[in-house]
């Protein structure tokens, strides 16, 4: 419900060429043997959490480190929270600038890992560039949440630029990198020009 057309073009070819669920995390572990210090994170949706018994136990034992369920709002998302740390992985959840204090005080509450600031209303993609609001990132510190790392419409150097000088600690970069993947273009590339700012900037 989150996800733009390329997420959602990208989850039907995985599911049409019969990716399924272990095979993400079969992914993972593989990943995490090759590579055993670079944090992962997944982002998901509740249906597949709700639907594999164990799931969050089962990303625990692949390797991830953290858990973001996108369609989880901070009022339903103790319980989640909740087996997140039995199964030893941590919490991330989103916070936009629309929120009410209280309800940026639950995410502070129940996030551990980062804090995932939408920089737009909408859907995830690169249709439009997201507007990064140095007054939501102030108000996600003073609640005491975990780093806040800014996401959705990142797909330049120039985005990574001005999410860093609003104050976020990262940037979360989807749909551009999705997108050229499908196309076959230069990912390793692209992912170094978005890097490069945050080693200029640092």
């Amino acid at each position: 419900v989150a996800d733009g057309p390329v997420i959602q073009a990208a989850a039907q070819r995985a599911l049409v060429a019969g990716v399924r669920v272990s095979d993400c995390l079969d992914l993972i572990a593989a990943f995490r043997e090759r590579h055993p210090d670079v944090p992962v994170g997944i982002l998901t949706y509740a249906n597949i959490v709700v639907a594999r018994t164990g799931f969050m136990r089962d990303a625990a034992a692949a390797g991830a480190d953290s858990l973001l369920i996108a369609d989880v709002p901070a009022l339903e998302a103790e319980r989640f929270t909740r087996g997140m740390q039995q199964a030893g992985i941590g919490s991330v959840l989103i916070a936009a600038a629309n929120m009410p204090d209280a309800t940026l005080e639950r995410v502070a509450k129940l996030s551990n890992a980062y804090t995932y600031c939408v920089s737009r209303v909408g859907i995830t993609g690169t249709h439009a560039g997201g507007e990064f609001d140095a007054g939501l990132i102030q108000r996600v510190e003073a609640a005491g949440a975990p780093p806040a790392v800014f996401g959705f419409g990142i797909s330049t150097p120039e985005h990574v630029r001005a999410a860093l000088a609003a104050g976020a600690k990262g940037v979360i970069c989807g749909s551009a990198i999705v997108d050229l993947v499908s196309r076959r273009g230069d990912v390793a590339g692209f992912v170094q020009s978005l890097k490069a700012v945050t080693r200029n900037d640092s």
